[in-house]
């Protein structure tokens, strides 16, 4: 099924669907391609929590019945280099 998400940075928000079963890495793929920053310079968060790269969005909580008709967001932390 598919998963639909709010990205929030600051004041910029993402939105997008995924499968369930993508993994959070897939995810960051996707924002790559938006912000133009690797996965490796992404923190997803959900409640506090880091979200790891090698978990389905499933099994982080994200599924097609967690909550009807509204986008399911996440926190995005990008690092800074220099």
């Amino acid at each position: 099924m598919d998963v639909f998400l709010m990205i929030r940075r600051r004041k910029t928000k993402i939105f997008t669907d995924r499968k369930e079963s993508s993994t959070v890495f897939e995810l960051k793929s996707i924002v790559e391609g938006i912000l133009k920053r690797p996965p490796d310079e992404q923190w997803l968060y959900q409640d506090d929590q880091l979200l790891d790269d090698s978990k389905t969005l499933g099994e982080c909580g994200f599924t097609s019945q967690t909550i009807c008709n509204l986008p399911t967001s996440s926190n995005l932390i990008l690092t800074i280099t220099l």
